[in-house]
């Protein structure tokens, strides 16, 4: 009975690692997928880009990655980018934690997708370009201000090291806040 239900198990076992590790139809191509790891162990992931470098000149600039078992597709060149991100059908959004719990679902421009979202981006788009007009001059104002603090801000102790982007994030934020 026990050999009976441990080659059952076993025989689900390899045909699950049989069945993950065949790529799908019409899919980039890429390192094999292994059932569990999927593609990592042909990538270093202490210097990824380098790993991804060597996928391009293998695979070509389209490629297809698998971490663990979610397929990632991945782009190598400005070209590929360009093309494949001016597609309607890739302006889609990834779910993502913050979205989610902080927005209490998905409503913001980071976090919508189709014809809602083309909406807000129109929206932004049109209203900072309003706003960086030679015309308006106040957006100009607060922003080179901000420049002048986050300078004056990393010249104080010139010898100890900085969070440069905590630095930043303060004067995006106090930016938008001036909008």
């Amino acid at each position: 009975m026990f050999w009976q239900i441990f080659t059952a198990l076993l025989a689900i076992l390899i045909i699950y690692c049989v069945k993950a590790s065949i790529r799908p139809r019409n899919f980039p191509p890429g390192p094999p997928c292994l059932a569990f790891l999927g593609s990592l162990p042909y990538l270093d992931v202490r210097n990824l880009s380098r790993s991804l470098l060597k996928l391009k000149e293998k695979h070509g600039d389209i490629i297809s990655i698998f971490i663990g078992h979610r397929p990632v597709i991945v782009l190598n060149s400005w070209k590929s980018i360009k093309e494949v991100f001016g597609r309607p059908e890739f302006s889609g959004r990834p779910g993502n934690f913050s979205g989610t719990f902080f927005q209490k679902g998905k409503t913001g421009i980071t976090t919508t997708e189709g014809k809602h979202w083309s909406v807000q981006r129109k929206f932004l788009v049109d209203y900072l370009h309003k706003l960086s007009e030679t015309k308006s001059q106040g957006f100009q104002d607060v922003l080179m201000d901000e420049v002048t603090d986050l300078k004056l801000d990393l010249t104080k102790k010139p010898s100890e090291p900085i969070a440069v982007s905590y630095k930043l994030n303060v004067c995006i934020i106090n930016i938008l806040w001036n909008l």
